[in-house]
């Protein structure tokens, strides 16, 4: 892991989870069409170990489900911005963001079941580590295998081996998927400095983010975290994979409705980081290169959609901790 030398202008103010500041903690979740699991969601974060109650709020994307319809009812304390049509993750977040009153903010996806001790393990990390400007948990899969939420940098073996790669489906445990998804090669529990987090679950400092920005909405969905993290580690700050702090992750329940149009986004967004970041000159080869490869992954992927089933009901918490 690349690691860049401190440039930022602030430091994380400390806090703690069991103390006045735990309100300072708040959640931002992005809804469309996430059925039960949005309500699941809801139930384990309001079952915290935390002794205060978080902000939460919730932008929901135009969900013709139902799944945001009996939310003030069954969680009045729930913060509720409606939007009228589906404006993307990285604009809902940002949404949210700007209601947000806490000095940490969790990003949250609907299909993210936490464990209790999950936001205060989080907290207190960020407590003691005040260079930390991002830090995420351990996901799991529907099964309560690990997911590859903590990665390296995108490169030209993401694609290959990147998470929902079809190598690294058939063959997890192979090792350049192993050196492309830090979290399925960790053996520990403690803290490891990563590159980027996904964005299904995680904390941010106020101060952090308010230093390098909100997220770029030119990013529809996917790459939006991707994009994110690595401005934070140019701003110095730091980013953490958090493997005493988990939950699971049910992927893939909202994008079931729009199997070809995730495919598309996640092809488009990819390209998008790469323009941003390594090459700017639509006419450089490289960069031509780059996209013929995106389009034959496009291609292979959307066949790929047409023998994806439903996403799995979720799991069991693995056996430790």
């Amino acid at each position: 892991m690349s690691r860049l030398r401190s440039r930022r202008q602030g430091r994380c103010p400390p806090t703690t989870t069991n103390g006045a500041q735990v309100e300072h903690v708040s959640v931002v979740i992005v809804n469309w069409n996430a059925g039960g699991t949005l309500h699941a969601c809801l139930k384990a974060l309001f079952a915290s170990e935390c002794a205060e109650p978080y902000q939460v709020i919730l932008v929901d994307n135009a969900s013709t489900d139902g799944s945001h319809t009996s939310l003030a009812s069954a969680y009045p304390a729930v913060e509720v911005i409606y939007n009228t049509k589906n404006v993307g993750f990285a604009r809902a977040v940002n949404q949210g963001l700007r209601a947000v009153r806490g000095q940490f903010v969790v990003l949250l996806n609907p299909d993210v079941i936490l464990t209790p001790s999950a936001v205060p393990r989080l907290l207190q990390f960020m407590a003691t580590h005040p260079d930390a400007g991002v830090a995420g948990p351990r996901l799991l899969n529907a099964d309560g295998t690990v997911q590859g939420s903590a990665r390296r940098n995108p490169s030209a073996w993401t694609g290959l081996f990147g998470r929902s790669a079809p190598l690294t489906r058939l063959f997890p445990n192979n090792p350049v998927s192993q050196r492309e998804l830090p979290a399925l090669s960790v053996v520990t529990t403690a803290p490891i400095q990563v590159d980027w987090l996904s964005g299904a679950c995680l904390i941010a400092c106020r101060t952090a983010w308010e230093q390098v920005g909100p997220l770029d909405e030119r990013f529809f969905l996917f790459w939006e975290d991707a994009d994110w993290c690595l401005r934070f580690r140019r701003a110095g700050w730091g980013v953490y994979y958090v493997p005493t702090a988990y939950g699971t992750h049910i992927a893939g329940i909202s994008r079931a409705g729009r199997r070809f149009g995730s495919v598309l986004d996640f092809h488009l967004s990819a390209y998008r980081y790469y323009r941003k970041h390594r090459l700017p000159s639509r006419a450089h080869p490289l960069t031509m290169l780059v996209g013929l490869g995106l389009l034959v992954s496009l291609v292979l992927r959307s066949i790929q959609a047409l023998w994806e089933g439903v996403p799995p009901r979720l799991g069991g918490p693995p056996a430790s901790t």
